[in-house]
């Protein structure tokens, strides 16, 4: 029996969302704390954020499940372009010495088009515990429902 191939490189997650409204509508969706918590999180979670957007800022979000369960997020911010791009990292899924089971790379552009913004995301899953494998297993669809909640948010249904 041949032995199972470690995967060397990172899991890459890639998504597109199109919405009817303004780059600028968009980007202000996910940059202000007020907004976000309003689309961050799979269906049912509800969120509460709050984010220090520029370079080197901070980003502390708890998301809480149906079941009532809290997911705290922590992250920080490496580039921001105004209504063009973002860039973060994202900690979770902490173990009793405050070290990430799961650690992201996400990399966030808005390229608008006659007032049609498309949205692209990439999320690159750096370090993963043996204990996240299901959150990294549900990332696309947990990653797909809040941006359908987003869209809705902005008025696309």
């Amino acid at each position: 029996m041949a032995k199972e191939k470690k995967q060397e490189e990172p899991y890459e997650l890639h998504l597109s969302r199109t919405i009817s409204a303004s780059a600028a509508s968009v980007y202000k969706a996910w940059v202000n704390p007020k907004l976000l918590s309003k689309w961050w999180g799979p269906k049912g979670f509800t969120s509460v954020c709050d984010i220090a957007v520029r370079p080197e800022g901070t980003i502390q979000i708890t998301m809480k499940g149906p079941d009532g369960t809290a997911y705290p997020v922590r992250g920080i911010y490496h580039d921001v372009i105004a209504n063009e791009s973002l860039s973060f990292s994202l900690y979770s899924f902490d173990d009793d010495r405050r070290r990430a089971g799961l650690v992201n790379h996400h990399k966030v552009s808005f390229a608008e088009q006659e007032g049609v913004t498309t949205i692209t995301l990439v999320v690159r899953v750096v370090r993963a515990s043996p204990a996240v494998v299901g959150a990294v297993a549900g990332m696309q669809q947990g990653w797909g429902e809040s941006l359908d909640r987003l869209t809705i948010l902005l008025g696309e249904k």
